[in-house]
Order: structure tokens, then sequence, then C-alpha cells
């Protein structure tokens, strides 16, 4: 399941990670993404407003792959799987939000900072995998490192990630996107200024080097 969406996140590049405010205002969000040329969103469930604005999302019919974040137990993940969501984001992962992503035959991109992670995943079958906290990790050597012993695994590295240094984990040959909010900040989001995020997107995708966001 999860091999089909990474590619399309691969040909993606970058993965918004939104925090909500209304679900009208995501909606439009989704739609200015959209526009800018980004089809992808991960809602994070941050906010009381979260579950509401992923509804609205999905039944705005919109073509773009809907992911739910901060998805870190079997109650919320089965919650969102209801919705009919595209996948789901965690922080970290456990035995039993692996299972029950399976049983519901929900794509998971799961939250791994160590070997041990990315052993448990592999253990599930998954080959794409969110590395987070990237930065406070020292992710770009890590990944490095994890090339070596598990040379078939792509990751998607969260947290720290900006303008300023999203594109050299997106040269990494087994990073397949990134994810990040510096081009759907909380203020923007929250005053539905959608010109600034427009802007933002633009510049995130015609950044000279880009070759995975263009």
């Amino acid at each position: 399941m999860m091999e089909k969406l990474g590619k399309q996140l691969e040909q993606v590049g970058v993965l918004p990670v939104v925090t909500t405010y209304t679900a009208e205002g995501t909606v439009e969000l989704a739609k200015t993404l959209l526009s800018a040329g980004i089809s992808a969103i991960e809602i994070t469930c941050r906010t009381a407003s979260a579950i509401d604005a992923i509804k609205a999302v999905k039944e705005a019919d919109l073509d773009i792959l809907l992911g739910v974040g901060t998805v870190t137990n079997t109650k919320l993940l089965e919650q969102v799987a209801a919705i009919g969501v595209d996948f789901i984001v965690s922080p970290g992962i456990t035995p039993a939000l692996l299972q029950a992503a399976a049983d519901n035959k929900l794509p998971i991109l799961p939250g791994v900072s160590s070997a041990s992670d990315i052993m448990l995943c592999l253990d599930y079958e998954l080959q794409y995998m969110k590395i987070f906290p990237a930065v406070p990790l020292g992710a770009a050597q890590l990944l490095k490192a994890f090339a070596g012993p598990f040379p078939d695994v792509k990751f998607c590295p969260t947290g720290g990630i900006n303008i300023n240094n999203f594109q050299e984990f997106l040269q990494m040959p087994n990073v397949f996107c990134v994810g990040g909010s510096w081009m759907v900040p909380g203020k923007q989001v929250e005053n539905n200024d959608w010109a600034s995020i427009t802007q933002l997107c633009h510049e995130c995708l015609t950044m000279p080097g880009n070759t995975k966001t263009k």
C-alpha cells in the first residue's frame, strides 16, 4: 500500500505539515496548495478543529493526497481510517500502531529514529518511513549511515526542515520527500493569508537544484 503512495509523494517532493484552525480555512489551504503546485497535505491532529478539518477536506473531493499526522494511538488511527484518508503519519512507532494500520488497510508513514525502529517497520514490510525529528537527530549524517544496512528503505525527514536546508535532504538518494511547515506558517494559515502561502510554495518549488520538486 505504502509503496504506491511513496512513489506519489516522491513526485510531490515536499509534504506540507499543517496545523488547523478552522475546517473552512483548511479546505481553502488545500486548494491553495493545489493551485501552487503541491498536491499533498499532512493535517496534524494537534488542535480541537483537526478532525472536522480532515473531514471537510475529504468531503471537498480535491485532487490532493490527504494525509493525517500526529497519529499516536490505535483509537485515533481507526477514527481517521473511517474518514477515508489516503495515509497517516506517526511521530514514532509501536507494534500496535503498525498492526492497526495493516488491519485497516491504511498506508502509514511511520516515524523512526533508530535502526531498531527501522527493523520493526521492515517486519511489517514497510520501506517508506519518516525520520523524526530530523535536524535534532543529525539526520544528514544518520541517513548516510542508514543507507548501508538498509539500502532499500526510503525516508521523509521531518522536524527542523526549512527553506534553508530542505534541498540538502532532497538530494540524498534515500530521501523520497521532505516534510515541513515553512510554506504553511501558522500565522498565515490562521489569518487566511493565501497569497503569502502561495508565494512561499512557489519559492519552494522553483529554487535552483530542486530536482524532486519540479
